[in-house]
């Protein structure tokens, strides 16, 4: 940090009046610093200066400043398709350590600011035009449509009990909960855009449902086989009974298991079907796969599984992502339209950074010398 003054450029960024050098000096120094608590004591004294003035404000400030640390900085990286390579390098293990007063900082300061506002004020470097037009993540919302026809809209708040004949299913916490029933019905689950849900089969077998997902199941497995079908993506862990074999129908595979934990991933807008394995064994066609692999295309292949199951913990993961991969998937969690202005622009993509995030903060870190991007309504621009 030589020749910089960290604590001024800390009281300029909280002032929203540094410059882009003095952001990127800042940003560096974050994470390169290795002295953790050199760095907590220069922010505590910095916000207790600003607390005083505007707590509101400067929660929002550190918030972002912590959000913009995790998925820190754009540069340039060979690629062997000769495309530019944007990546968005982030709080990793390695360099974790180093850091944990600064996350605890701003860690606490958004935890404050949440609990006590709940509302969010312009954040800074962050595209006036994006933030104008602002959009929300997705939440726990789906429908669940009954036997008889009947929707009903499940939400995360609250408790739910929920009747289809004899049947009685319980929503509560973003989970539908089926008990053991000898009543034959089917029903179906479906996430719209902006939306995602747990569900808990007869069995006991655990559904993570995706934005843009449906899963059609019986409220009892009487026979000697459990069958469910799946559209969109979903994360599943599976009851094992070795005397009834689970399948899952998709437009593409039927995936037979006995007992495991496995990603489907079967959207009819993706160029192929993905089926992730994480624990057991996964049969497809005469195909078997390991833990770590995926089938796609009838071939088995290596994966990244902590890639594959990012959006079920809660992040995104860009890694190695082509541009219109990554709009594909905020495009189904933002509910957003996404429009090419030029063509798509040949970029790749690396690192990950949280859904939790609204659309102009995710915009703000996807940005490069070779694209921009504005909101207009439900609809994101990508200009090269």
């Amino acid at each position: 940090m030589t020749g910089y003054n960290l604590a001024e450029i800390l009281r300029r960024y909280f002032k929203g009046v540094a410059s882009e050098e003095e952001k990127d000096v800042l940003m560096s120094f974050l994470i390169e610093s290795k002295n953790s608590e050199q760095v907590q004591s220069i922010m505590e004294e910095i916000w207790s200066e600003y607390a005083v003035i505007d707590p509101v404000f400067n929660a929002d400030k550190s918030e972002t400043l912590f959000q913009k640390i995790l998925a820190y900085k754009q540069v340039d990286a060979p690629s062997t398709t000769a495309r530019p390579v944007n990546r968005l390098l982030l709080a990793r293990r390695s360099w974790l350590s180093y850091a944990a007063a600064v996350l605890l900082f701003f860690g606490i300061g958004a935890y404050v600011w949440n609990m006590s506002n709940g509302k969010r004020t312009t954040p800074m470097a962050v595209n006036p035009s994006l933030v104008q037009n602002d959009i929300l993540p997705g939440s726990d919302v789906a429908t669940l449509t009954l036997s008889n026809g009947q929707k009903v809209e499940l939400k995360a708040a609250g408790q739910q009990t929920i009747a289809d004949g004899n049947l009685v299913v319980v929503n509560k916490n973003g989970t539908l909960t089926y008990g053991k029933s000898d009543e034959l019905l089917y029903n179906t689950m479906s996430t719209p855009k902006g939306g995602q849900y747990r569900l808990v089969l007869p069995d006991g077998t655990k559904v993570w449902l995706n934005a843009i997902s449906s899963i059609v199941y019986p409220t009892s497995f009487p026979g000697k086989e459990r069958i469910v079908s799946v559209t969109g993506e979903a994360y599943f862990e599976v009851a094992k009974n070795s005397k009834q074999p689970f399948t899952i129908k998709t437009f593409k595979d039927d995936i037979k298991v006995l007992g495991t934990h496995f990603n489907v991933n079967a959207y009819a807008d993706e160029p192929v079907a993905k089926t992730t394995l994480l624990e057991g064994s996964v049969r497809i066609g005469d195909k078997i796969l390991k833990p770590g692999e995926a089938y796609m295309n009838g071939k088995v292949v290596k994966t990244d599984p902590e890639q594959d199951l990012a959006w079920k913990n809660g992040v995104f993961n860009f890694n190695d992502q082509r541009l219109e991969q990554v709009m594909r998937q905020l495009s189904r969690w933002y509910d957003i339209e996404v429009m090419y202005e030029n063509g798509i622009p040949a970029i790749e993509f690396g690192g990950e950074m949280s859904k939790s995030l609204h659309l102009s903060d995710v915009l703000d870190f996807l940005k490069g010398s070779k694209v921009k991007f504005s909101i207009e309504g439900k609809r994101v621009i990508v200009r090269q």
